[in-house]
């Protein structure tokens, strides 16, 4: 799993191998207007291997081949017209502090960006580096929940997208062969999933799944859903199991099987010694998963980061959950 992390005058993405140890790492440069990244830091890793990260208003590379690493500041995106009833940043209505909020590479490379309350995705080429637009449909613009909002993935062009709509209710936007199509289901999206060839959509005590044909866009069908009680995100595990999770615990969602309850219980944290070594530990506390920030890597582990946990991150495996 790729990750990023920040502190004074040093950021640095780290790739993390399935035992939980770093195996390599990258230094970021300073972001272009000299803020630090936001909370949540969307990333995105190419078919060909390269990684992705948003940071503000630029998108950074990093070629794992060779190392090298590189950034560049995207223009300024559209968002809606003052009075459109669309929502805009409290400190301009131009979209000049418009950071990245959500990454998303399709089978061509090609990477999509997802701007915070953009009315258009920009999409860049990832050896030119040119940067094209394509409108969201009328009436729409980006949600500005997080990495969640973009999903796509190796084996498909098709790009989804969690969308606000000027009527208040979020809606799921499919773009496919330069088309949007827009879901209205009884369950408003949060977030999307896209592996296997299986869009996921999950919202508030609700979860959404369905096939993506090889041409057009994926019909979504809900899973019975309990145990779930706040914003659930969901991704496919492996190719027949959705795996959700909540502030609760996880919700494991078979195909075959009933849904399988997995409750977090209890972690002890502490302080680090600065030599990797936790000591003096403290009360335990609840292990919360932070839903907005998680990833399924290439042999189906479920990375997710702990609330409350001291910065710990915690793997699930769908061979010993």
């Amino acid at each position: 799993m790729w990750l990023f992390a920040q502190a004074p005058n040093n950021r640095r993405v780290f790739y993390v191998n399935a035992p939980g140890r770093v195996a390599d790492s990258f230094s970021i440069p300073p972001a272009a207007d000299g803020q630090p990244a936001g909370l949540q830091t969307p990333m995105a890793v190419a078919r060909n291997g390269v990684v992705w990260l948003g940071i503000n208003e630029s998108l950074i590379s990093i070629d794992p081949s060779d190392g090298a690493v590189s950034s560049k500041t995207l223009p300024t995106p559209p968002v809606g017209a003052p009075g459109s009833n669309l929502p805009h940043q409290s400190r301009t209505t131009d979209g000049r502090f418009a950071g990245i909020d959500a990454l998303a590479v399709n089978s061509s490379n090609l990477v999509f960006v997802g701007r915070e309350f953009a009315t258009a995705l920009q999409v860049v080429d990832p050896n030119s580096l040119t940067v094209d637009t394509i409108d969201l449909p009328p009436g729409t613009a980006m949600v500005g929940n997080g990495p969640g909002d973009l999903a796509s993935s190796f084996d498909t062009e098709v790009v989804a997208a969690v969308l606000y709509r000027s009527a208040g209710v979020d809606v799921l936007g499919q773009l496919s062969s330069g088309v949007w199509t827009l879901s209205d289901t009884s369950c408003p999206p949060d977030a999307v999933h896209l592996r296997f060839g299986i869009l996921v959509t999950s919202g508030v005590h609700c979860v959404t799944r369905g096939r993506m044909p090889a041409s057009g866009v994926a019909d979504l069908e809900p899973i019975p859903v309990s145990g779930l009680p706040d914003w659930p995100c969901a991704a496919m595990l492996d190719a027949s199991t959705t795996l959700a999770c909540s502030s609760a615990g996880m919700l494991a969602l078979s195909d075959d099987t009933p849904s399988i309850s997995l409750p977090l219980g209890e972690i002890q944290t502490g302080r680090s010694s600065g030599r990797g070594v936790q000591t003096a530990p403290e009360p335990a506390q609840w292990a919360a998963v932070r839903c907005t920030i998680f990833a399924v890597d290439s042999a189906s582990h479920f990375w997710f980061v702990v609330q409350n946990g001291g910065g710990l991150i915690g793997v699930l495996s769908s061979s010993t959950p």
